[in-house]
């Protein structure tokens, strides 16, 4: 009996060295800007809002604090961002101010996470506007105190939970957490314009500015004050016109509307893009109190007959994607960084923008208007959307997020698309009242278009929308949308074809990742060949550069030198060089394959990697199996004769736990090389993918995950540490059953029963080595899935065998003991997993994937 101890305590102590967490010390990293880029960034603002206005900047060193336990950890210098889940705060003093008469507004232009800001300890901002600017009035006795603190309490914005990560067909682009902007504090007159909302049109060839200005005054005496307007082109005054005032004297808040008609204006156009400068003086005599100045710009928009007019001509377009990230990967404004992006997209004949996932700057579109640039920009609705547009509350939340973004881009007139990008539930697009007010909400009556995407053209044709984006998935075989869409009549709206989604299909290759400019240039073609091209609107295929994914995805692969997923189909890279591929497909020395897509197989490194320690783990079999006479003979017994093989064990045949162990570790490295090479082969494949994506509910365990999948020397050892933990489950599953029966299984017995059931696996040795360069060699797959499942039934009978044996019941009562457990487990996993999900959409997803993939 101290004999099993003794080896009872080995097994245990081993399984607790593999278990137990290796404890690091977690490091927090931030990305910050220098202080030359921040000091640039202020001076641009201080520019912008004139002289009557003193602007009390909070960038620079804040104490940064955890938020659940209120520790120090150290010191951070906003905008600064993090990829981290955890929560924080920020926390800096700054001077007291000494005009308590003054109004006084937060202004933060890009907080990404759930906000809570504090002035003194004192609640003044809750809430979340993801991306987009906030401005906070502040009581002026708040910080006319002795001492000022401004405390940012940010949670991270993960988006949806039940999308991020479940698979969706499309890389989002890494969302930093944290302050990504300007911070200052400003400090208005006593009678001030603390608000102005405004839309511009044409009619005919006359441009119309109307709207509301709002002015706010802590002394009653308003009856001498004059609004004046004026509209200014190139420095030059074409317009200025006096407001008349009226007033309540006992309010402090006044809302004046306004309209201004400007006869024979410029009109904005990517090849002139004219502007003009809006300025609203506020004045007392002849004293200027305070003034607010914005752009203008007059555009009209419309889509006929699939064709895009532009100011009632006909534009000829020609789009390309945009993810704004700098070469770290975050999207910390960069002006230097985006003109030279912009720039670069213009000199290369591309005169319109899709901003995909997310707003970007206010100060962004402001580079647009100037250089030309048309922009069409998607806004996070799927993953703003938790109700799926049920829930009131929430839809008002969400047509709250589009009026702020339409105020901040409504000076602005090289926006003239608003989208709800990635609708990948169809039930979201089935026409329904508050669908209908969200669209209705987006265009603002003609202001801007509004437009969808999806992968599915009849669900497309569901929607209210004015313009579809459909995304092909398909990308190596595109002739079956092609054709659907030339067979079709006619439209309900007019389509885009886009390529910023994840394809469903490309040439496997387990060296390369073809999600890149391969099949989009192919597809590109094919569009040009193909007659359908008449029927659409056209098509945004090319994005300008790689990106950083946040949620990652098998088929973007993993750098090891960043540790960060990169969609890798850009024309340009991250360092903004431009890629060999791109220029041949922007100077037309493309060379189209019509036999399709060319790949090189990886026999690199990793593949001996899996050769070298299957015949590693073959020969020191071979060399205990000619050493120990005993396991010879266990091992013919068990094979040749299971069932005499079990019944000795039950009668106290005892076998050691030393054979029966090194016997699972063999079996279980020959696993991980078969295994892990399956696994290392279809890294890139978008069914493992999806799968994978459903069983790692978070992101985190999703990139460790598909990490260790792109290290072999990684995937190995964990899948071997993971089918010994199987052995072991199996034995925990006859020991459980054994407290039912006399007389009780030992721990040895059931040891035995479920690493000798697996002793045929030892004939997959030889195979194992070099199964790797089989999957590198077939075509086809089936016939080595066949072989494989074969061996996992023969090992399921054989076990239920051996637990029959053990437990001296019948074969049935076993299997449906197995069946009860199985059960069990599945309905465990299908209520961790699939009670939030949509399964007709999923079905419908899972069937394209086989039908591409299989």
């Amino acid at each position: 009996m101290r004999h099993s101890g003794r080896y009872t305590l080995f097994i245990l102590l081993l399984l607790s060295i593999i278990l137990s967490p290796i404890i690091a010390q977690e490091q927090i990293i931030f990305f910050s800007q220098s202080d030359q880029l921040v000091t640039e960034q202020e001076s641009k603002f201080i520019k912008r809002f004139g002289s009557t206005r003193e602007l009390i900047f909070l960038n620079g060193i804040y104490e940064l604090l955890d938020a659940h336990t209120a520790e120090r950890i150290g010191e951070i210098s906003l905008p600064s961002v993090s990829h981290h889940r955890r929560s924080f705060i920020f926390r800096k003093n700054f001077p007291k101010q000494e005009n308590p008469k003054g109004h006084y507004f937060l202004y933060a232009e890009r907080l990404v996470g759930q906000a809570k800001i504090y002035i003194n300890h004192q609640l003044i901002y809750e809430g979340n506007q993801n991306f987009l600017p906030l401005n906070i009035p502040v009581a002026a006795e708040l910080i006319t105190q002795k001492e000022n603190s401004i405390e940012i309490h940010l949670t991270p914005w993960n988006g949806r939970n039940e999308q991020l990560p479940m698979w969706f067909p499309v890389n989002l682009p890494r969302i930093d957490n944290g302050s990504g902007g300007v911070i200052f504090l400003a400090m208005l007159p006593e009678r001030a314009i603390s608000d102005v909302h405004f839309r511009s049109n044409l009619q005919e060839e006359n441009g119309i500015i109307e709207g509301e200005i709002t002015i706010v005054s802590s002394v009653s005496n308003l009856q001498d004050i004059g609004i004046e307007l004026q509209i200014s082109s190139q420095g030059e005054i074409v317009k200025s016109v006096s407001l008349p005032v009226t007033v309540d004297s006992l309010a402090s808040i006044h809302q004046l509307p306004f309209k201004l008609g400007i006869q024979s204006v410029r009109t904005w156009s990517p090849d002139d893009p004219s502007y003009y400068q809006l300025s609203i003086n506020l004045k007392e005599d002849d004293q200027l109190l305070d003034q607010y100045r914005s752009r203008v710009g007059f555009r009209d928009i419309n889509f006929r007959n699939n064709k895009l007019y532009l100011n009632n001509q006909q534009c000829s377009w020609k789009g390309i994607n945009y993810i704004y990230q700098d070469p770290q990967g975050v999207g910390l404004f960069d002006r230097n960084l985006i003109i030279s992006d912009l720039r670069e997209i213009k000199s290369n004949g591309f005169n319109l923008l899709r901003i995909g996932y997310y707003p970007q700057s206010e100060r962004f579109y402001r580079l647009t208007d100037s250089l030309g640039l048309i922009c069409f920009q998607d806004l996070p609705v799927p993953l703003l959307l938790n109700g799926l547009m049920k829930d009131t509350l929430e839809t008002q939340r969400l047509l709250e997020y589009v009026r702020n973004y339409q105020k901040m881009v409504s000076e602005h007139p090289s926006v003239i698309g608003i989208g709800a990008g990635y609708f990948y539930n169809e039930n979201w697009l089935q026409k329904g009242n508050n669908l209908d007010s969200f669209m209705k909400s987006i265009s603002s009556n003609q202001q801007w278009i509004n437009y969808v995407g999806h992968f599915d053209g009849s669900v497309l044709e569901q929607s209210s929308a004015q313009l579809g984006l459909l995304e092909i998935l398909e990308r190596n075989h595109p002739d079956v949308y092609f054709n659907e869409l030339e067979h079709k009549q006619s439209f309900n709206l007019p389509l885009i074809l886009s390529g910023l989604s994840r394809p469903f299909s490309y040439q496997l290759d387990s060296s390369q990742t073809l999600i890149n400019l391969v099949p989009l240039e192919n597809l590109r073609w094919r569009l040009q060949q193909h007659s359908v091209q008449e029927k659409i609107a056209g098509h945004i295929l090319f994005n300008y550069s790689d990106y950083i994914l946040e949620t990652p995805s098998l088929q973007s692969g993993s750098s090891a030198q960043s540790n960060f997923q990169l969609f890798s189909n850009g024309l340009w890279g991250l360092n903004r060089q431009i890629k060999p591929e791109g220029e041949m497909i922007l100077k037309g020395k493309w060379i189209h394959s019509e036999g399709g897509l060319q790949s090189s197989t990886d026999r690199g490194i990793h593949t001996y990697l899996f050769i070298i320690i299957g015949i590693i783990n073959f020969f020191i079999f071979l060399f205990i199996y000619r050493s120990f006479m005993e396991f010879r003979k266990n091992i013919f017994r068990s094979i040749r004769r299971p069932h005499g093989f079990f019944v000795e064990l039950f009668e106290r045949r005892m076998i050691s736990f030393e054979q029966s162990f090194y016997l699972m570790l063999v079996i279980s490295v020959n696993a991980a090389v078969m295994l892990g090479g399956i696994l290392y082969f279809f890294r890139n494949n978008l069914v493992m993918d999806y799968f994978i994506s459903l069983f790692m509910t978070h992101p985190d365990a999703k990139y460790y995950t598909i990490d260790v999948i792109w290290k072999p020397y990684l995937l190995i050892p964990v899948i071997a540490i993971l089918v010994m933990m199987v052995f072991l489950l199996l034995t925990l599953a006859i020991q459980i059953l054994s407290f039912f029966r006399k007389p009780r299984i030992r721990l040895r017995q059931a040891v035995a029963t479920s690493a000798w059931a697996a002793s045929p696996f030892l004939f997959l040795l030889p195979f194992g080595m070099f199964f790797y360069n089989l999957l590198l060699g077939l075509n086809s797959y089936w016939i080595l899935g066949v072989v494989l499942l074969y061996f996992h039934v023969w090992y399921f009978i054989r076990w239920l065998n051996g637990t029959r044996v053990m437990a001296v019941l019948s074969y049935t009562r076993v299997f449906m003991y197995a069946l009860f457990l199985g059960i069990l487990l599945g309905l465990g996993v299908f209520l961790l997993l699939f009670q939030e999900l949509n399964m007709t959409a999923h079905l419908k997803i899972l069937m394209q994937l086989f039908i591409f993939h299989v």
